[in-house]
């Protein structure tokens, strides 16, 4: 009787730790900033996190262990929320079902009608199933968006400008000239961007004077200790064979990190 009223006691506490690791799984991926998804090797459903129901609002009364994947696609594209599935509900489906068994790791977008964007991402797992990850990428999209309006626009407006402006990157060679550049002093854009300014003044065949190159020397200094410095005024030939007098002016702009 001892015997096996210790075994059933053994198998108790087997469950109960079956139980509390179960939970504890499930905790952690609740605590998952993403949308999480298991399929097995069928492509059912096994579990999903709450992270999962809140993107995907739509779709929150299908979703259930044992749910075909194909079968949560269509529902998804019968509610209208897929761009991409508009009047060709079962077609987009299909295709879907087919980039989801690649199952690489690679990530792809998805656009809702609402405007939001995800990242999907899937990973084959030892057993022959997938796990699904989807991200909320709607406000970087947003960010991406605004980044390359407000280029577009400096570049609009430096290119429109009556002087010539310059970008250099980190190792202070040039990475962006406007158009005026060339006009203005004959030189190549081409063959000066990924080069220094102590490079672009070292290799000119224009002979500066003595205060010039002094000035000059001051400006690349304060430039390589990252100060700003104001009107560098040189002489320096056209297009044309004249000489203009330029003044330039320079500031580092830092990042977040300084």
């Amino acid at each position: 009787m001892d015997f096996k009223k210790g075994r059933l006691d053994s198998t108790k506490k087997t469950r109960d730790q079956l139980i509390a690791e179960n939970e504890a799984l499930y905790d952690a991926l609740n605590a998952i900033s993403d949308g999480f998804i298991l399929f097995d090797a069928d492509d059912r459903v096994v579990t999903y996190n709450e992270k999962q129901i809140g993107l995907f609002p739509s779709v929150a009364d299908v979703l259930a262990p044992g749910l075909l994947y194909r079968d949560l696609l269509l529902a998804q594209a019968n509610s209208g929320q897929m761009k991409a599935a508009h009047g060709r509900e079962k077609d987009w489906a299909e295709e879907r079902t087919k980039q989801h068994q690649i199952a690489d790791g690679s990530a792809r977008e998805q656009n809702f009608a609402d405007g939001t964007v995800f990242r999907l991402s899937e990973h084959r797992t030892s057993s022959g199933g997938i796990v699904a990850v989807r991200t909320d990428i709607t406000d970087l999209k947003a960010s991406e968006h605004e980044l390359k309006e407000n280029e577009a626009r400096f570049r609009d407006f430096s290119e429109s400008a009556s002087d010539w402006f310059w970008e250099m990157d980190a190792d202070l060679c040039f990475s962006h000239l406007s158009g005026r550049y060339e006009e203005l002093t004959g030189q190549s854009i081409a063959k000066t961007i990924g080069r220094s300014r102590r490079d672009v003044f070292a290799t000119s065949t224009h002979t500066i004077s003595e205060q010039e190159a002094a000035r000059i020397e001051a400006s690349l200094r304060d430039m390589e200790a990252h100060r700003p410095y104001r009107d560098l005024e040189l002489t320096w030939p056209r297009v044309d064979g004249t000489f203009g007098i330029y003044s330039m002016t320079g500031r580092p702009v830092f990042d977040e990190n300084g």
